[in-house]
């Protein structure tokens, strides 16, 4: 896909959902021998992350290739802590995957682009710890392409434009406020 893009054509939106690092812990021969000094457990986890991080290089190394770094604005995140059981840590957190603890649904998000046009060079290696969610994703990004995201006949989308908090100096700006974090029945 990244090779046959045409540079001048329409954007790419390329969005990779790995499966990795998840249950079942089933790691690619080798993928472990990076992470000898620790548990078995933990090793066989680390052991996904380290393969998950090589393919995202190779997906960086045609992107390089292809001369589309420069233009580039990378998300990387998690829909939900580890499962502990399986090698995970959410430590400092309470709590891992399918609890309402922080360790279970508190995740990091981290943004990179080459370009200064993107992410100005005095934010670089910041971090913004303001509210965010999932839903948030979708208006942001429609946001930074350009789109417009405002309500319209079918109503307003859920998520708010977090783009101008991020690039922001406050290490605490949102424009969230609140969520809904946990319904008790």
């Amino acid at each position: 896909m990244i090779q046959e893009h045409v540079i001048d054509g329409p954007p790419l939106f390329l969005y990779l959902a790995y499966q990795a690092p998840h249950w079942p812990v089933q790691n690619p021969a080798g993928s472990e021998m990076r992470n000898m000094n620790m548990g078995k457990q933990r090793r066989k986890w680390c052991g996904l992350v380290s393969h998950l991080d090589d393919n995202i290089g190779r997906v960086f190394s045609a992107l390089e290739s292809k001369g589309m770094s420069e233009n580039l604005l990378f998300l990387a995140l998690s829909d939900n802590g580890g499962d502990i059981r399986t090698g995970a840590s959410n430590y400092p957190y309470r709590g891992d995957k399918m609890t309402p603890w922080e360790g279970g649904t508190k995740t990091p998000m981290f943004i990179s682009s080459y370009s200064k046009n993107i992410i100005p060079e005095h934010l670089r290696g910041s971090v913004n710890n303001g509210l965010g969610h999932v839903t948030d994703l979708f208006t942001t990004l429609i946001s930074v392409g350009g789109g417009d995201a405002s309500p319209n006949k079918s109503g307003p989308i859920d998520g708010y434009n977090l783009w101008d908090s991020w690039m922001s100096s406050s290490s605490s700006s949102s424009p969230r406020k609140e969520m809904v974090y946990n319904i008790d029945q």
